[in-house]
């Protein structure tokens, strides 16, 4: 009994060791790169989520607050159940009708309908039909969306070969600016347990939250010329 507990104040101590020396690094001595939010996007940015069937395209961004289109292909399962506590999120349908799930209620809104998900509220989007739909997403957070690009990215790039391990120590530094808890998964606590005592690690190889180029920006810019 007693070996059991000197091992279990070692790990402790370890563990406390670990994260304040992590996160004192991560922090105070090599604090992140942070980017200008300020006119970050533009009118007609494309954000591709290539593994979700899905784009969003930036139709304005004013007072720290972006809107955006969301166009989705046929059949796509777009992104998980989630909920975002720090904004709430409105959805306008367009020349289509589009399902949602808002609060695990279907709601299926007729072209030019809209409906509000709070913040904490679960809600999803997904096209159960052979045709494309499209709606606008309203009033997400210019830095919010800034760091859902980097998920895009990451996993535009990865999504051949995606490895879960290094997936989950780049997400555990892009969950400090985008709030989304996935609520397909485990539990809440559980994802933000495991993001808070991979942080420091993560940092320690060498992980970066922000990728220091617009990751699909500049390609798209890049090839309009612009």
């Amino acid at each position: 009994m007693k070996l059991f507990k000197k091992i279990g104040l070692a790990v402790l101590i370890t563990l406390g060791v670990y994260l304040g020396l992590g996160y004192f690094l991560h922090l105070f001595v090599f604090p992140e790169y942070e980017p200008d939010l300020t006119d970050y996007f533009n009118p007609g940015d494309v954000l591709p989520n290539k593994s979700g069937g899905y784009k969003q395209t930036v139709l304005m961004q004013e007072d720290g607050i972006v809107s955006t289109q969301l166009d989705m292909d046929p059949f796509s399962q777009g992104p998980p159940l989630h909920s975002h506590h720090t904004f709430d999120e409105t959805f306008t349908a367009l020349d289509k009708p589009v399902t949602l799930i808002v609060k695990n209620e279907v709601v299926v809104l007729a072209p030019g309908e809209s409906v509000a998900a709070p913040a904490g509220v679960p809600r999803k989007m997904f096209n159960d039909t052979d045709e494309p739909v499209s709606m606008i997403l309203a009033n997400m957070p210019v830095q919010k969306l800034v760091y859902l690009n980097q998920v895009y990215g990451y996993m535009n790039k990865h999504q051949d070969n995606l490895n879960m391990g290094k997936a989950l120590l780049q997400f555990s530094l892009i969950t400090q600016y985008f709030d989304s808890d996935e609520n397909e998964g485990p539990p809440v606590f559980v994802q933000n347990t495991l993001f808070f005592l991979l942080r420091p690690l993560a940092r320690l190889l060498g992980y970066s939250s922000y990728f220091l180029f617009k990751t699909q920006l500049t390609i798209f810019r890049n090839l309009i010329g612009g």
